[in-house]
């Protein structure tokens, strides 16, 4: 499920193995369109989440034109226990993608230019109900 920490910004969203690519869209065409608050989202994933990170960002950049798109791989370390009970540390692979109206750093390698206005079909709230 996409949700926002209360102690983060709305437009930082953690996206998880059971978010609806539908509902973080129209989450985030909200903050970014509809409420006009933030200029920028980050998205975060981690593990199985990064499947569904990768296509909700593009999906966004297909509905909302001239959004800019940063991408970020890193680590995360996680402590878990094990059935014994003894602690360890796990390391996540982890996504973050910023999808900005405004332009960015394009010297990043992971920068991704807007697309034209061509590809981009413009989301259509009603037909979300």
């Amino acid at each position: 499920m996409a949700t926002a920490n209360p102690e983060k910004a709305k437009n930082e969203v953690k996206i998880g193995g059971n978010t609806r690519i539908g509902g973080a869209l129209r989450y985030i065409y909200g903050v970014l369109v509809e409420e006009k608050e933030h200029r920028f989202v980050v998205l975060r994933g981690a593990g199985i989440a990064i499947s569904i990170v990768v296509p909700l960002a593009e999906l966004i950049r297909r509905r909302i034109p001239g959004i800019h798109q940063n991408t970020e791989i890193t680590t995360i370390e996680q402590e878990e226990t094990n059935r014994d009970g003894e602690k360890y540390i796990r390391n996540l692979t982890m996504l973050k993608v910023t999808l900005s109206l405004d332009p960015l750093d394009t010297d990043t390698p992971g920068y991704a230019a807007p697309l034209p206005d061509s590809e981009v079909t413009p989301f259509d709230v009603t037909l979300t109900g």
